[in-house]
């Protein structure tokens, strides 16, 4: 009895400890699955907050496309200002050229007034000639009428009256051919006089025609720079747009890197959850839901790389399309600047050309003078000459007012040249900043997939953390059994002991597992 008794006393113990064993296990495995439930909603929290992240990414992403949209469509309106600009200068080119051809004509015009300078001066030398004539035919009538004085002597006047007769008729004859060249003379003055008038009209009208072109290209060099200026505007908001794109890029690199390190803080929690989740019951039901929320964020970082991906396309073909851009930009420039220099050069033979016509009509002005003193003597035309003359000095003036215009558009050119070499360093600027903006797109492709390889290196993790849930649910199972196991074991011992003890002592004992099994945690705490 005593035996049994002890034996009996031991069984209790061992059945105690059991049930105390069983109770620190339901108790661990409550605070697990309360942890757990906590580091689910804190996990629920982060997939929130990365969810944000990758739609604040995707905004970023979407600003990023407009404004390269916007970049475009300057780089479209900048082509547009390039080709008013080609025009522009094709029209100045077109404005020199006719400029050129008047002053052809108005060379041609000047050497028309020389020869008729040449043909009064023929004329004058015709004109003094019948004057001299004129003069020694009124000597030579001094002498007759002398020789008639003597004549009138009785004794001589038979004698010498028929030669007297004689020379008086040759001199009439004389004076006659005389009148004669004056006359052929005085209209041939006057149809030159007539011819310089109307050259002089003609040339008149050529100087206010040379006075129009001249404002016109005065006009169309303003309007070259402002041109200019509206260009080289476009160029400084092009290259904001490209500082502005530049920062949004590294904003977008920020945000990527926020993400990354988000989702490496959820994969440690997930880990932690994961490993303290290995005792409960419902592990692989948590794992599923941990699996499926990392592949939620795995869904969601490839749809970000996808963007990622367009958008580096894009750039790829935005800095072709201004690779191109530029190129077409720089053969405008350098077709600019040809343009520019030939322009120039014809306007420097035109002013030498036009030097050469104001010497040459000042030549003619003085032989102008020169005649003028000479007809003052002879013809009537003195006064039809000076103004004549009056009309030449005026244009005369109007030609160094053309030619001080021409200089002021010298300096405006020059001005002009100045601004395109500004204009071309700018340019230069923006190929060496869409230079940098490659070279950060290539690190930025290289981040890409080195955060490939870390969300596959992650999902492999994935894997091996399914696994092990596996084998602890078995581990669990096979737990579980044992459990039963010593559960039929202290059954079989209970029925052993009603056998062997009386009745107060199997009251007792059972007294003591209604204790025991009220003492056991609720099933629904678990």
């Amino acid at each position: 009895m005593a035996d049994l008794r002890s034996k009996k006393d031991q069984s209790d113990a061992a059945l105690y400890a059991t049930l105390a064993e069983l109770d620190k296990v339901r108790a661990e495995l409550a605070k697990v699955k309360r942890r757990f439930r906590q580091e689910k909603r804190a996990s629920a929290r982060e997939r929130e907050f990365i969810g944000e992240d990758l739609n604040d990414t995707r905004d970023e992403l979407i600003a990023l496309r407009e404004d390269f949209a916007e970049l475009e469509a300057d780089a479209q309106q900048d082509q547009v200002t390039v080709s008013q600009l080609r025009s522009r200068l094709q029209k100045q080119a077109n404005a020199f050229e006719t400029l050129q051809k008047e002053v052809a004509e108005r060379e041609e015009a000047v050497k028309n007034l020389e020869a008729d300078a040449a043909d009064k001066e023929k004329m004058m030398a015709q004109v003094t000639e019948a004057h001299e004539q004129l003069k020694a035919l009124q000597d030579e009538l001094e002498g007759q009428k002398q020789k008639l004085k003597v004549a009138e002597d009785p004794e001589h006047s038979n004698t010498v009256y028929g030669m007297q007769t004689s020379a008086l008729i040759q001199v009439v004859a004389s004076l006659q051919l005389q009148n004669k060249a004056l006359t052929s003379t005085n209209e041939t003055i006057n149809s030159a006089k007539e011819r310089l008038e109307a050259q002089l009209t003609a040339q008149k009208e050529v100087c206010v025609g040379h006075d129009e072109k001249l404002a016109e290209l005065e006009s169309v060099s303003e309007g070259l720079k402002a041109s200019l200026a509206e260009f080289e505007s476009a160029a400084a908001e092009s290259k904001n747009n490209l500082d502005a794109v530049t920062e949004s890029k590294g904003g977008l690199e920020a945000e990527l890197a926020a993400v990354q390190a988000d989702l490496a803080t959820a994969k440690a929690e997930l880990e932690a959850a994961a490993a303290t989740a290995a005792a409960d019951k419902s592990a692989e039901e948590a794992a599923t839901n941990l699996a499926a929320q990392v592949s939620e964020l795995t869904a969601a970082l490839d749809a970000a790389k996808a963007d990622a991906d367009g958008f580096r396309s894009q750039l790829d073909a935005l800095n072709a399309s201004s690779t191109d851009k530029e190129n077409a930009l720089a053969q405008d420039l350098e077709a600019t600047k040809a343009s520019l220099s030939t322009v120039e050069a014809e306007k420097g033979d035109t002013e030498s050309k036009l030097g050469a016509a104001t010497g040459e009509a000042e030549a003619m002005a003085a032989k102008a003078a020169g005649l003028e003193e000479s007809l003052a003597a002879a013809q009537e035309s003195i006064a039809q000459l000076n103004s004549a003359k009056d009309a030449l000095d005026a244009q005369l003036a109007e030609l160094t007012a053309t030619n001080d215009k021409l200089q002021g558009q010298v300096d405006k050119k020059t001005n002009a040249a100045t601004e395109i070499v500004i204009l071309k360093q700018a340019k230069e600027s923006l190929e060496m900043q869409l230079a940098e903006a490659t070279a950060h797109n290539s690190r930025l492709e290289f981040e890409w997939i080195s955060a490939t390889k870390d969300i596959e290196r992650l999902q492999n993790e994935l894997t091996a953390m399914t696994n092990h849930v596996t084998l602890l649910k078995t581990e669990g199972v096979q737990y579980k059994i044992q459990i039963e196991s010593l559960s039929d074991r202290l059954a079989k011992d209970k029925k052993k002991s009603k056998h062997h003890h009386h009745h107060h002592s199997k009251t007792t004992r059972h007294e003591q597992l209604i204790v025991v099994r009220n003492s056991k945690p609720d099933k629904g705490h678990m």
